[in-house]
């Protein structure tokens, strides 16, 4: 396979993927906001949709209490949408 063929076939997926560091400085400020806690860009991965915060329970129990506005301010913020929070 050419190197044209390779970037066009990877161009196709490169669209399909969110902008990950926006997404995820959004999240933390977010979180800050509407959670009361601090996160840092590192606990938050994005995979396939979806944030995975590595923080401890308490903190973890309150992002996910305030799920649906961290989610919806993501979205006015960005423009982004994510399926879930876990």
């Amino acid at each position: 396979m050419t190197l044209s063929k390779i970037s066009a076939h990877v161009g196709k997926y490169e669209k399909m993927a969110i902008p990950d560091k926006e997404v995820r400085e959004a999240l933390v400020a977010l979180i800050e906001r509407f959670a009361g806690a601090e996160v840092s860009i590192e606990e938050i991965k994005i995979i396939r949709g979806t944030a995975r915060i590595q923080v401890s329970p308490v903190i973890k129990n309150q992002i996910l209490l305030n799920k649906k506005k961290i989610l919806e301010g993501l979205k006015m913020i960005t423009g982004k949408t994510l399926e879930e929070i876990i």
